[in-house]
């Protein structure tokens, strides 16, 4: 017993203390770039505000937003999803395969976080107000990651309280977002963290069952497979709708119009993310119309069952696929300027230019 409370689910050796000693590791080396980023970026701060974000800039935000969605998703499924005794055998065959990619997980958003917070440290507004709460946050994300990984040392990784720390953690990017920088940045910045947490509980769901359909397979729990597609379609949809209206309030007020949709970079990444966009929900209705209703037939035969769910693992890594294009797309948004700075800019030229022309 000693010798298995020392194992860790990643490695089988590490104990949870150094887990928790490695993030405090990342929150020390975060801090040190960040004074070294106020000294020795300094001299780039004329060019690079007269450049675009480099590709690297929203590499790392999409990054953030994978291990927000994982981590997220896949702590919230087991309660929202697993927790029904039709899916029981399904939840005891994969609590393994569970634990460990939540483990992978907590440990890759901790270097995500850490990442996206020695970015923010590099850049010219290091000493400003955002830089300032970009490193609060980084420690309440920290924080939040251990508490996390605490509830899934002690098992109680399924129990409805661990929706708090996650929903506290995609409150930290929201409060990071461009939302947050509005003048009335009250109901903008709750509209992303609904719109955040509506992502992760979809999309963090997708790639749980992605992750645990195999061993489905080989445990042959085909209706318990069904019933857990059963549970997660209706809240999928429930988050495809919450992330739909979200989305056409936070377009209304950062494209502006149509020629801004289709002429600008962001505006073209928006379309981007629309398409894949639909293309998940065509997944999630084959899924709920298609798929669970002959996991769940009473008079289907083994083959047939068989057949149903290897159909499902094969469409849902595409469907996780689609989801990690989804979030590159997003990442890519976050870093572009909004379509209506272009907008602005292009009609304070063409004022300027007839003021010229007038003097003239």
């Amino acid at each position: 017993m000693r010798e298995r409370e020392r194992r860790c689910p990643i490695c089988g050796v590490a104990r949870l203390r150094k887990l928790s000693l490695a993030l405090l590791c990342l929150s020390v080396v975060g801090w040190l770039c960040l004074m070294l980023g106020r000294s020795g970026f300094a001299f780039a701060q004329t060019a690079a505000a007269l450049q675009p974000p480099p590709a690297g800039d929203a590499l790392i935000r999409a990054g953030v937003l994978i291990a927000l969605m994982f981590v997220v998703g896949g702590f919230a499924f087991g309660p929202l999803v697993l927790a029904s005794r039709a899916v029981e055998p399904l939840r005891i065959a994969s609590a393994s395969v569970r634990r460990r990619a939540l483990w992978v997980g907590l440990v890759c958003a901790a270097g995500a976080f850490a990442l996206a917070f020695v970015d923010q440290a590099a850049r010219p507004d290091a000493a400003s107000a955002l830089a300032d709460r970009s490193g609060l946050m980084f420690v309440a994300r920290i924080a939040l990651l251990v508490t996390l990984a605490v509830l899934l040392r002690r098992n109680r990784h399924e129990s409805p309280f661990v929706l708090l720390p996650c929903f506290a953690l995609l409150l930290t990017q929201s409060l990071l977002s461009r939302s947050a920088g509005e003048p009335e940045w009250v109901l903008p910045t709750l509209a992303d963290w609904v719109h955040t947490l509506g992502a992760a509980i979809w999309l963090g769901g997708v790639a749980m069952l992605a992750l645990i359909t195999p061993r489905a397979l080989a445990d042959r729990a085909y209706p318990a497979l069904g019933g857990a597609i059963h549970r997660f379609s209706p809240l999928a949809m429930a988050c495809v709708l919450v992330v739909a209206l979200t989305g056409i309030m936070q377009s209304a007020s950062l494209v502006g119009s149509f020629d801004a949709l289709v002429n600008t970079a962001y505006g073209r990444a928006l379309l981007v993310k629309l398409a894949l966009f639909a293309v998940l929900i065509g997944f999630g209705a084959f899924h709920q119309y298609v798929i669970s209703p002959r996991l769940n037939a009473w008079r289907a035969s083994a083959s047939d069952l068989a057949a149903a769910a290897r159909r499902f693992r094969v469409s849902i890594l595409v469907e996780a696929g689609v989801s990690v294009l989804i979030l590159f797309a997003a990442g890519a948004m976050t870093a572009l300027p909004p379509a209506r700075d272009f907008v602005a800019g292009d009609v304070a030229s063409q004022a300027v230019i007839q003021t010229q022309c007038a003097d003239d």
